[in-house]
């Protein structure tokens, strides 16, 4: 790998921690997401420094190229990531549609006391 794409990598993960550290402050981004990002930019800070260990990884597992390595290895991160974004976001869908139930259950019960006073005066 040569240098320029090392000192590239390296700044471009560092980028991207700082802007995950700055989302974190902003409260745009919760600590357990932060804690997956970050570790991830160290991880691809450390693959760009030390590449061969990149080169070891993808030798272990017998894959023919470092670059089919890393390409595999991110796909099945963003497949992780999109399983967990679906079990939330289904959980959430169950939460809203409770809260919805229990909004229309209050406002009946709200109406028929109104009318209960109407009725009385």
């Amino acid at each position: 790998m040569s240098l320029e794409l090392k000192i590239t990598g390296i700044v471009s993960s560092v980028l991207f921690a700082a802007i995950v550290f700055i989302f974190l402050r902003r409260r745009k981004l919760r600590e357990g997401y932060a804690i997956f990002w970050v570790i991830l930019s160290i991880l691809t800070i450390v693959a760009a420094a030390k590449y061969d260990i990149v080169i070891a990884i993808t030798d272990f597992f017998r894959i023919l190229s470092p670059v089919n390595g890393v390409f595999f290895a991110a796909i099945f991160l963003l497949v992780i990531l999109c399983l967990h974004f679906s079990v939330q976001f289904t959980q959430l869908i169950k939460k809203i549609k409770n809260l919805a139930q229990e909004n229309a259950i209050l406002k009946n019960r709200l109406e028929s006391i109104e009318k209960r006073l109407e009725s009385k005066d």
